[in-house]
């Protein structure tokens, strides 16, 4: 799994530097037709930043795995994981692609579709979260707390897929992929956040 999200992290960081590359080996006439995008290589730079930072939180965290907890439940947040750091490379390329002057072939339709079958995948991920095993040997006092951050977890991942489908359908593109980049950082922090509230209950208990 790190070796996947950290390649995803170095594309990210090689689209960057690629396109802010081209763009400065063009001649200042054929630069000038193109639109000014003055925060286009920070943004292009920060996007790989941000998800070196959550790969090296998120990493730590899984590698935490003491007391045990069910094997499905790591593999699950671990899917949610590339998932969204892949959906975050497509993205960049797009931005990348759109810095340097780039026409996207067949408009904005193509990134739209990629929106909603994301926004869609994830809502799915979300409804089959209440069937992923509880911790090894729990009782019932935390069954019911897995019960509830599985519920907590799945509704999370069902609205936040459903919002990305209808935004897909409805927001301009600069505002879908600000929510596209926002959706790809709270997958992180939720699977994070639920894998640490399984482990503080296991704490508890025992």
């Amino acid at each position: 799994m790190k070796q996947v999200l950290g390649g995803a992290v170095a594309m990210m960081l090689i689209v960057a530097l690629a396109a802010i590359a081209w763009r400065l080996q063009m001649s200042p006439e054929d630069a000038g037709k193109l639109r000014p995008r003055p925060l286009g290589p920070l943004i292009l730079l920060s996007i790989p930043a941000i998800f070196a930072v959550l790969l090296a939180i998120s990493a730590r965290k899984l590698d935490a795995r003491d007391p045990e907890i069910s094997q499905d439940n790591t593999r699950h947040v671990q899917g949610a994981m590339v998932f969204s750091f892949l959906g975050m490379v497509a993205c960049q390329a797009w931005i990348a692609f759109m810095y340097v002057g780039g026409e996207m072939p067949g408009g904005d339709t193509p990134v739209r579709g990629a929106v909603v079958l994301v926004g869609v995948a994830m809502a799915v991920r979300g409804n089959f979260v209440g069937k992923l095993s509880p911790p090894a040997g729990a009782g019932s006092i935390c069954l019911a707390v897995w019960a509830r951050a599985a519920r907590r977890m799945g509704l999370s991942l069902v609205l936040l897929g459903t919002l990305l489908t209808v935004g897909a359908l409805a927001l301009p593109l600069r505002p879908l992929f600000a929510m596209l980049m926002a959706s790809a950082v709270v997958v992180v922090v939720i699977s994070i956040a639920h894998h640490a509230a399984i482990k503080l209950a296991l704490r508890t208990q025992g």
